[in-house]
């Protein structure tokens, strides 16, 4: 009994890793143009194997790196005013 259960147990640790998508949407909001909106959406596959814990802490980063790209590149990486744009992006697994 002890050999089955040693056998089968590292099988169902193994099971719980899957792939994931991380599917973000972004928001750029131009508040000194008539509060436009400009909408973007982007699904990726994660390239490797993870448990979900794993895999939404790396989608919840993702969704830090877009707004700090989209920040730095308004604002000439934190050198300019960003001229009334905002950015909101959140992300989730899929």
């Amino acid at each position: 009994m002890k050999r089955l259960l040693i056998l089968i147990l590292p099988l169902i640790f193994v099971n719980c890793r899957k792939k994931y998508n991380c599917s973000c949407s972004t928001t750029i909001t131009d508040q000194s143009y008539y509060n436009n909106a400009y909408h973007v959406s982007e699904t990726k596959p994660m390239n490797r194997k993870m448990t979900k814990k794993e895999a939404k802490a790396v989608c919840d980063h993702e969704a830090d790196n877009i707004n700090d790209t989209y920040t730095n590149l308004f604002t000439a990486n934190g050198t300019q005013s960003s001229g009334g744009l905002t950015v909101k992006t959140t992300c989730a697994l899929k």
